[in-house]
């Protein structure tokens, strides 16, 4: 006899649904080891943890992601209009009148513009002690806007480059656990060999650190009761009736 682990109703083993519930034969275990039953629970319990926190990070890395590349595109946008729009208006700009002649300042190289009184000149006046010269404003738009394009190419880059693998690797792994979850109670075998994986928790431990705590508690609880599981498994497998 088997057991539908939903309802409980004792099942005869060539039932394939549960009369009771309408369960399915693959969540169906056998009676006499209804006792290891609680193992299987838990298990299930920490997979439905793990299948949560895999389902989390793929939606945030992925919104991210969203939010990086419309970001960087938009950026971009603002310093490519902020670059043209200082080309253009220094390009339309009056050239300003020449009131002297130029002098360039040997220790420097700076040039400058002495008007006939011997006075320096800076945009046609002059040039009061202490008075710092004014930044050309068309120079400092075409900064700003190659500064807005660096920036933009960085946030596009960290959305494909990081975010976006990421969200794709979490949400994978999410169909994974899914299967796992599914096949449990017909075949502990499949979910058993995965919770003992010591490559799973470090693939975990890089792309899911949320996820890697309850890899890390099935995979505990799974070698502590292996005799239980083998029971489970010759019991799944008809070995024990």
């Amino acid at each position: 006899m088997k057991k539908c682990v939903k309802c409980d109703a004792e099942l005869d083993d060539n039932a394939t649904v549960c009369p009771n519930c309408g369960e399915t034969v693959g969540q169906l275990i056998p009676a006499a080891e209804d006792r290891d039953r609680p193992l299987l629970d838990r298990m299930m319990k920490f997979l439905r943890f793990e299948h949560f926190a895999w389902k989390l990070k793929g939606i945030l890395c992925l919104v991210c992601t969203i939010i990086m590349i419309a970001g960087g595109l938009i950026i971009m946008l603002c310093g490519t209009g902020l670059g043209v729009m200082s080309l253009v208006r220094a390009a339309g700009a009056p050239e300003q009148q020449q009131s002297g002649r130029m002098e360039i300042d040997p220790s420097s190289g700076f040039s400058f513009e002495i008007d006939k009184d011997g006075q320096i000149l800076i945009n046609n006046a002059p040039l009061q002690r202490g008075e710092p010269q004014n930044a050309d404003p068309y120079s400092v738009f075409l900064a700003f806007g190659v500064l807005f394009i660096i920036y933009s190419i960085y946030f596009i880059t960290m959305g494909l480059i990081v975010y976006l693998p990421h969200a794709i690797i979490n949400l994978k792994l999410l169909k994974k656990v899914e299967y796992y979850e599914n096949t449990l109670y017909s075949d502990v075998s499949i979910a058993r060999k995965r919770c003992t994986s010591v490559g799973m928790i470090v693939f975990a431990a890089i792309f899911n650190r949320m996820a890697l705590i309850f890899i890390i508690i099935n995979f505990v609880k799974t070698k502590k009761n292996a005799k239980a599981f083998d029971r489970i498994e010759a019991a799944q497998k008809g070995e024990i009736k």
